[in-house]
């Protein structure tokens, strides 16, 4: 037994070197409900690729991921299969309250669970308020998460989307810290069918990254991210600001705003003209020119 009580009742030794215990679902549990909780529980190990769940199976447990990452699909009629989400430790799998599991889970990396028998956990559910706030808060976060994926896939670049996949593994690897270092528990092919992309691609933009330093990959799966906040800009995570001037007309609204285009230029629909440095352009020249010093202005890169 542990020497920290409250209410005379202490904490199970198990609980106080859970790794989860103050910050998952036991974080909103007394000591009395723990002792109660803890004499029900199992705990397991599982090797990386090892099902957890299989879809359409009936629900028995619930289980708190204590260590690890679970990844979370979904299998057509045809047996194509979409990675649609992964669990990083202190989740908690499962449906609550469902009867059959609707993903089927699966170890991204090795594993350890807290199981829970249904009857128990649910029981303890509907006589703890503080339990039922946590249950909420998490749904709610989960989908928040949810919609910005949605985003994510339906609005961002490639490069966007292999950023905000590290960026998504990064952050709950290490919350709070803005030099993260973590092992990949996606390959480059989980990584292409949670994106919707090609393994090339995924690739392709992993290395881009390494290349302007914005992550430091050793082995392929260990991964350093030196400046987190990089990393998030490059995700499209952070709106950049606005230059001074309007940007309603496009790019042709900086004609007379760019320095490095003179302020006597043509207006759109002339042939050619003569630039600030003596240069003749075409319309097509002035908007592309105009075009890059915007991305310079705004700090994203052409």
């Amino acid at each position: 037994m542990s020497v920290h009580n409250t209410e005379h009742v202490a904490v199970p030794l198990v609980c106080e070197g859970c790794a989860a215990r103050n910050d998952g679902i036991c974080s909103a549990l007394t000591p009395m409900e723990l002792q109660t909780l803890s004499g029900h529980t199992r705990h397991t190990r599982h090797d990386a690729g090892e099902s957890l769940a299989l879809e359409s199976s009936e629900i028995t447990g619930y289980a708190n991921v204590t260590g690890g990452v679970v990844k979370l699909s979904r299998v057509l009629q045809d047996g194509r299969q979409q990675l649609v989400g992964l669990q990083f430790a202190p989740d908690l799998m499962g449906r609550l309250y469902g009867r059959e599991n609707l993903l089927t889970a699966e170890a991204a990396s090795d594993v350890d669970l807290c199981r829970i028998p249904k009857a128990i956990f649910e029981a303890l559910v509907a006589s703890s308020s503080a339990l039922k706030l946590r249950l909420l808060n998490q749904s709610l976060q989960d989908l928040d998460e949810a919609r910005d994926w949605m985003v994510t896939l339906g609005r961002k670049t490639a490069a966007e989307k292999v950023a905000s996949v590290l960026l998504l593994i990064a952050q709950r690897s290490a919350r709070g810290e803005k030099r993260v270092t973590f092992e990949l528990p996606l390959g480059r092919a989980d990584m292409a069918d949670f994106l919707g992309l090609t393994i090339e691609t995924v690739s392709r933009q992993i290395s881009k990254l390494r290349h302007d330093c914005i992550v430091v990959v050793t082995n392929h799966r260990h991964i350093e991210v030196p400046d987190i906040d990089a990393l998030r800009r490059r995700a499209g995570g952070r709106r950049p600001p606005f230059p001074p001037f309007s940007l309603h007309r496009g790019c042709a609204g900086l004609r007379h705003r760019d320095p490095r285009i003179g302020p006597n230029a043509a207006p759109r629909g002339t042939l050619r003209a003569r630039t600030g440095r003596g240069e003749w352009q075409s319309g097509s020249e002035r908007r592309d020119r105009s075009c890059r010093y915007l991305a310079q202005v705004r700090g994203c890169g052409l």
